[in-house]
């Protein structure tokens, strides 16, 4: 549905009425979700928001003012690092130059999130504020919370170079790594095949990537671009946030590692989305 609002829209591309068009589309699904409780499934649907945004000719700098209230909600958290966001948020604004109005209400508006932070911050889940806290110093929780993130740290550092061989990781193998089939298979590899296999397993999944791009700016139908942007941007957004869990450079959320993680539902949707892919890459002539 988001995909063909853009394709056959008439309205231009910053106009307020279509960003909020397209916005309300995604926020149903997502709130949903969100009820379930599932974050990080919820997040999807904003990821795919925002590349058909940036696909569509939306510039970056207005997908910041779009995104800034979340940030601000995040830097908020201390005064410090609140003030240098503003100070950040107030010069992009004077770059991307958004007309006055506009400008106005981007800075309102992140000042009424930083103020809601305490807020936001007490209807969390308690699973959702641990997982928070023990992102930041996972030392909070090691024997809950934090194990799986210390585990994996472990894991990926004592693989070296080359790893200790197939098969022949401690951490995985002795099972002191949770979740190592499903959300810390990328653990294993590092244990395993060390920095060397990762940085193949990297170089593949840009490769992937690469080619999905590729699809998207040669198909004819703007439909179908859409298509392969939107699902690209599903597979990108969940490999980043998985390969960054594992490093501890993101939160823990229980996005799978797309094509390497076990999971059938998991699978099913990993190629959905690469069937999607090579459907519009053999119809790309068409309009």
């Amino acid at each position: 549905a988001l995909s063909r609002f853009f394709a056959y829209t008439k309205l231009a591309v910053t106009s307020k009425r279509r960003l909020a068009l397209s916005a309300i589309l995604v926020t149903i699904p997502a709130v949903l979700v969100l009820k379930q409780p599932d974050l990080g499934t919820s997040l999807v649907f904003f990821v795919i928001l925002l590349g058909l945004w940036f696909w569509s000719g939306l510039s970056l700098g207005y997908l910041f003012l779009i995104v800034s209230p979340l940030i601000s909600l995040v830097a908020a958290s201390h005064w410090l690092s609140w003030a240098i966001y503003f100070a950040v948020l107030l010069a992009i604004i004077g770059l991307v130059r958004p007309g006055m109005l506009m400008g106005i209400v981007a800075v309102v508006v992140n000042l009424a999130f930083g103020m809601f932070t305490p807020f936001f911050w007490n209807n969390l889940q308690e699973y959702q504020k641990l997982r928070i806290l023990t992102f930041l110093d996972p030392g909070l929780d090691p024997r809950g919370a934090g194990y799986q993130i210390i585990q994996s740290k472990i894991a990926i550092g004592s693989g070296g170079l080359t790893g200790k061989g197939f098969l022949g990781g401690s951490q995985s193998r002795l099972e002191f790594l949770p979740e190592r089939h499903t959300d810390f298979v990328f653990s294993v590899l590092g244990e395993e095949f060390g920095l060397w296999g990762s940085l193949i397993v990297l170089f593949l999944f840009a490769f992937v990537f690469y080619r999905a791009i590729r699809i998207a700016v040669r198909c004819r139908s703007r439909f179908a671009s859409n298509i392969v942007m939107g699902a690209t941007a599903v597979l990108l957004f969940q490999f980043v946030i998985n390969i960054g869990m594992t490093l501890g450079i993101m939160p823990v959320t229980g996005l799978a590692l797309p094509l390497l993680s076990y999971g059938g539902t998991s699978l099913v949707l990993t190629w959905t989305l690469v069937a999607l892919i090579i459907s519009a890459d053999y119809r790309w002539q068409e309009y």
